[in-house]
Order: structure tokens, then C-alpha cells, then sequence
């Protein structure tokens, strides 16, 4: 409701409106972004996108903690970004049903961090999930797996990665770096790029500043990011009642 209000308010204004989804603007997503629309990967058919932590809530006992402020944990932290991101990747395909589940496993327990965002209360409010996963199913019968945690039992501290699959060849983007596989002249190819570590705040800002002088338009627009509000509103509804749903 209020992206909704946010939108028409700046319709009757006739401002321009964006929203801050900064990893569009890294140098690996706008690499994918043009093998996908040159087509190097053909059909995409399933995506993964995750973003999982061993122990890292951000400021524990805070505003991120506490959902009368935040709206949520992890799943709409950092899987606002990650859904973005592989949605802009796929062509922004309607989504149709999602079957999630989310909940607080770890966070509330004797809670140890390796990484702390900000300043913890411990005995502050928490009462949000800690971890969320889902499966979206999109209109064009693209299928996809979104990940999110905050806490969860693994291997590394961090892992941040999304995995594209199409019918001429695929990637994987994360931590580990950007690979593509594929195909050619019966043989089985990989390519691994080696991209500058890059800042997406900087040329977010400068993009949004060409397009308030020259009039362009925003690159992440606003009935995307409503797309992507409503995709986490289905996942917190699926959850909540341990069904599928559809997405309103």
C-alpha cells in the first residue's frame, strides 16, 4: 500500500521516482544483465538467488530486529535485493504462485555473532525471522529459489550467490567470482571473468542524477520494485500459512 501511494504521488507531482537496488549497479550484475539480453544464454528456465549468513544479525535488539519498524528480517533485508536483481535478469516475467517457509531458529537462542551491523541490544526486541526460502513460479513457467538467512548452521560466514540456468548455457555469480558454462562445437565450455571490485552506490547516484538533468529513465522502476513487494508479501503469506498462493 504505501509503494502504491509512493508511486501515485509522484505521478500527480511529476517527479521521477526510483528505488535504491544498488546491486544493479555492480560491475557482475550489468555483465549478466548483457549475456542475458544478447542471449548467450538462451531460454532461462531456473534460477537460484541466496544470501545466507552464519551468524550475522544486523544491529540485534534494534529497528532491523523489531517489525513494527522494519516490516521483517532477512527475507525483506536482503532478499528484497536478491529477488531484484534475478528478476531483472529474467525480463521482470510476472510472478504467479510462491510456496514458502520462514522462522526464527537461532537468533533467539544463546546468540553468538561473527559480524554486527551497527550497535546490539541483546535484550532488545526480536520478533522477526531469521531465516526465509521460497519458490517462485513465474507466468512464462520460469521457476525460482530464493534463499535468505541472517543465522543459519554453514560452512562460510557469508554466502552471497545466484545461479541462472538457461538452455544454451548458465552462470554462477558470488563470492567466489562469475562463471559461465555452456557449449560449443561439442564440447563443454567455462568461463571465469575477473571483474574490478566494485562500489554500485556511486553510480547509482550519478545514474539517478542524469536522469533528474537529461530526463532519462531510472533504470530500477517503480512498478518493478512494487513487483518485488508484492513477491515478499506472498512469501510472508505462504509462510504464515504453510501453503502455496497466489501472488495478488
Amino acid at each position: 500500500a504505501d509503494c502504491e501511494k509512493m508511486i501515485h504521488a509522484s505521478k500527480k507531482a511529476g517527479k521521477i521516482l526510483t528505488v535504491g537496488y544498488v546491486r544493479r549497479f555492480l560491475p557482475d550484475g550489468e555483465l549478466i544483465k548483457s549475456k542475458v539480453d544478447a542471449g548467450d544464454l538462451g531460454n532461462v528456465y531456473y534460477a537460484e538467488t541466496k544470501w545466507l549468513r552464519r551468524r550475522g544479525v544486523p544491529g540485534y535488539g534494534g529497528w532491523f530486529t523489531t517489525k513494527k519498524l522494519s516490516g521483517g528480517g532477512p527475507l525483506i533485508d536482503l532478499g528484497c535485493h536478491m529477488l531484484d536483481l534475478t528478476c531483472w535478469f529474467l525480463g521482470h516475467p510476472k510472478p504467479k504462485r510462491v510456496f514458502a517457509s520462514s522462522g526464527c531458529h537461532l537468533a533467539k537462542k544463546d546468540y553468538t555473532y561473527l559480524s554486527m551491523w551497527g550497535k546490539s541490544n541483546m535484550k532488545g526486541t526480536y520478533d522477526v525471522e531469521d531465516y526465509a526460502s521460497a519458490m517462485i513460479r513465474f507466468d512464462n513457467d520460469v521457476t525460482l529459489l530464493l534463499q535468505v538467512s541472517w543465522a543459519m548452521n554453514i560452512v562460510d560466514n557469508n554466502r552471497l550467490e545466484t545461479w541462472l540456468a538457461g538452455d544454451k548455457g548458465g552462470c554462477v555469480n558470488g563470492d567466489k567470482g562469475l562463471h559461465f558454462v555452456g557449449q560449443e562445437r561439442g564440447g563443454l565450455t567455462d568461463t571465469n571473468f575477473e571483474l574490478p571490485e566494485g562500489n554500485g552506490f556511486r553510480p547509482q547516484l550519478v545514474h539517478f542524477s542524469e536522469c533528474i538533468r537529461k530526463g532519462k529513465t531510472p533504470r530500477v522502476k517503480p512498478g518493478e520494485a512494487m513487483m518485488v513487494q508484492k513477491i515478499l508479501q506472498a512469501i510472508y503469506d505462504s509462510a504464515k500459512l504453510k501453503r502455496e498462493v497466489l501472488v495478488k
